[in-house]
């Protein structure tokens, strides 16, 4: 298969009309680079989260309907883009152990709880987009620990309360939404 193909480091068949994603042997893949985004598939297989070197995933704007689990197995990635989706439940604490993450779009989706103190875990996060979910509660005090965060999107939720004045600690940060 397509996957299987062993010097296969980028795979980019964005704004297509794929109906699933490539299936393969994706333990043994080397593959760093997927662009799935702007088609029409509705599941991640859960063999997809054995792909160990991957450091970019974009499956934005496809109809993905299900929970997050599995992508904290993914610990070598650096972007993770599952905008305008259809995503569901809470953020798992499984994806709080991606410490190499720096982009996180998760905005446009039905992610729903409260907003996970965990993520707070996430250091190297330049780039944290949650906007447009159903994600509740008061921001917790330990948003204020990230240190690299330039961008935090966080609009169209059911978020309550006030702003930690821990957040004004976060001197990196140019965008807050």
């Amino acid at each position: 298969s397509l996957i299987d193909l062993p010097k296969l480091k980028v795979l980019d068949m964005h704004k297509n009309r794929l109906n699933k994603i490539p299936e393969g042997n994706y333990g043994s893949s080397v593959l760093e680079e997927v662009y799935l985004s702007f088609n029409n598939i509705d599941t991640i297989p859960a063999v997809f989260f054995e792909l160990r070197s991957l450091k970019v995933l974009w499956l934005a704007n496809n109809h993905i309907s299900q929970t997050l689990t599995g992508f904290g197995k993914m610990t070598l990635l650096e972007e993770l883009d599952l905008e305008s989706n259809e995503f569901v439940g809470p953020i798992p604490e499984e994806m709080f152990g991606l410490k190499n993450l720096s982009v996180l779009y998760l905005y446009d989706n039905e992610l729903a709880g409260q907003f996970p103190p965990g993520l707070s875990q996430m250091t190297s996060l330049t780039v944290l987009d949650l906007h447009s979910n159903h994600i509740g509660g008061q921001l917790p005090t330990e948003i204020g620990s990230f240190s690299k965060l330039s961008e935090l999107h966080l609009g169209n939720n059911n978020i309550i309360g006030q702003i930690p004045s821990q957040l004004y600690n976060v001197a990196s940060l140019t965008v807050l939404d």
